[in-house]
């Protein structure tokens, strides 16, 4: 998009300057604009340079006044990145990397298992990856019994011939009482689930939840919190309060920020405008045919004076039947003539 927007911001008229050309019989096109002189060489790559090879007549006939506007750019652009190897790949398609439980953060000794899903079935073969150094671990289960803190980390999955998946980090605490959380940031609409966790487990009574200090939610007995659809006003400090025994303990304060579907509907904007762009390229891609079938013919031929030529031989061809062919009127004549003639 960036190279579309300077390409059509370049003036439209450009010099005819044979210093600037690579061959000494071929128009310069590109002669003081170095991205117009990129597009027309990946354009020669991708095999449209027998339009611009030398030709007769010379360049000045080849082209006359008429030099390359920014319609013509655009078009050369869009044949560029419609070309085979014009354009870029599509990358392929991410693994997920999905915990169970589903917790982001845990205690030391809790046992967590990391899955590795990928949309190619084909793939037997697991990649790991925590904190960027790979693991000997090539299953697509990866399970780690009494975790510690040397566990905690950014995690990253890679099955068969898919991308790595996003990073999912874990992290481990060590205390009484520990609110976990399936995300620390979600969008708009996204369920949010929240549990008030004991150490090892221990029976929990009388939990409170709270955002920014005010009380939430009660519960009796321990329970998940849920926020089904969650919208910014959900944005805050969260932490919980719960007995174990005769004694009340809180927990630590987790931050969740919730954003705006803004970011979502711009990438819907950029996808609408990558499929429109496509349709661009394929009626530019017609266009540029139709308009380099139009320049090929022009230059590709000399002028014609067959015309003249023509005219010249009827003319000298009607000379000679007035000279060399007698009319009706003269052969009566020389016939009068041979009649008066007296015989010897």
């Amino acid at each position: 998009i960036t190279q579309l927007l300077l390409l059509l911001l370049l003036p439209p008229h450009l010099p005819h300057s044979p210093s600037n050309s690579s061959d000494a019989g071929q128009p310069a096109l590109a002669a003081g604009h170095p991205i117009r002189h990129f597009l027309l060489r990946n354009l020669k790559i991708n095999g449209v340079e027998r339009f611009h090879r030398p030709l007769r007549p010379s360049p000045v006939e080849v082209w006359g006044d008429e030099t390359p506007t920014p319609a013509a750019s655009l078009i050369f652009l869009l044949w560029f990145l419609a070309a085979p190897g014009g354009g870029r790949a599509d990358d392929p398609p991410k693994s997920v990397l999905i915990l169970s439980p589903p917790w982001i953060n845990v205690f030391r000794t809790d046992s967590v298992t990391l899955n590795c899903g990928s949309p190619d079935p084909s793939g037997d073969v697991t990649q790991w990856f925590h904190n960027g150094t790979v693991l000997g671990i090539q299953t697509p289960s990866y399970s780690i019994q009494e975790i510690t803190f040397n566990d905690s980390g950014e995690y990253r999955c890679r099955t068969g011939g898919s991308a790595l998946s996003d990073p999912v980090r874990l992290d481990v605490y060590s205390d009484w009482l520990l609110l976990q959380a399936t995300g620390s940031v979600f969008l708009e609409g996204e369920p949010v689930v929240l549990r008030c966790h004991s150490w090892k487990n221990h029976p929990l009574y009388k939990v409170i939840f709270y955002q920014d200090g005010k009380a939430l939610k009660f519960f009796h007995q321990n329970s998940n919190f849920s926020i089904p659809r969650a919208n910014q006003s959900h944005s805050g400090s969260y932490f919980c309060s719960g007995s174990m025994g005769h004694e009340r303990f809180t927990s630590s304060v987790f931050n969740i920020t919730v954003r705006g579907r803004s970011i979502l509907s711009q990438w819907g904007m950029l996808a609408a405008l990558c499929g429109l762009g496509v349709a661009a390229a394929a009626f530019a891609t017609a266009a540029a045919l139709v308009y380099f079938f139009k320049i090929w013919r022009k230059t590709a031929r000399p002028p014609e004076i067959l015309p003249e030529v023509e005219d010249e031989n009827v003319v000298s061809y009607s000379l000679l039947m007035h000279t060399d062919v007698p009319d009706e009127e003269e052969e009566e004549r020389n016939h009068l003539d041979y009649e008066n003639v007296p015989n010897s």
